[in-house]
């Protein structure tokens, strides 16, 4: 054998024994990883839908006491308990936008609860809130309603969206 071959062989050798020392590399899946389901699902009619429920802010007693009063709902009467929020409580919340994947902010200046006539437990609450800017931590803008529905009655309340209405299952 001449010396190119030695080389060769050399080399070659040298090669075989780096790969045999390395760990064995598996080929690359080819299925898609799963994605996680999401935490909540936008409904065709702009309704957010959480299956474990929102959390619903409280206010602590205040100096005011809630303001209970007799509503009307569609066809249906209801009892309305108005708590007004002091900004001394600063009391936000976060709720998905309804343009895109990212969650906003607002400060909570009314809690209303609702509930059906005779005692019944509540089927939704309705926040009047601002939204909360970005950077500047202030509630600024037009406030605005948010409402958050109990569709079942299980006391979960499932749905967010911008209004009230009568579930099924008040009576």
């Amino acid at each position: 054998m001449n010396r190119a071959a030695y080389k060769w062989l050399f080399l070659f050798a040298g090669l075989l024994a780096s790969c045999a020392s390395q760990p064995s590399v598996e080929p690359a899946s080819t299925s898609t990883p799963a994605v996680p389901e999401t935490e909540y699902v936008k409904t065709g009619s702009g309704q957010f839908i959480k299956k474990s429920g929102w959390e619903i802010p409280h206010s602590k007693p205040g100096k005011n006491p809630p303001k209970t009063q007799r509503i009307q709902i569609g066809h249906q009467w209801a009892i309305q308990v108005r708590t007004d929020v002091s900004p001394d409580d600063k009391i936000s919340i976060k709720v998905p936008s309804s343009v895109d994947r990212s969650m906003l902010d607002y400060a909570v200046s009314v809690i209303t609860e609702i509930s059906g006539e005779g005692g019944q437990k509540p089927f939704c609450y309705q926040l009047k809130v601002t939204r909360i800017l970005p950077g500047s931590g202030n509630a600024e803008g037009m406030p605005t309603f948010i409402s958050f529905l109990d569709d079942d009655g299980d006391g979960n309340f499932e749905t967010l969206t911008d209004r009230c209405t009568v579930p099924g299952w008040v009576k």
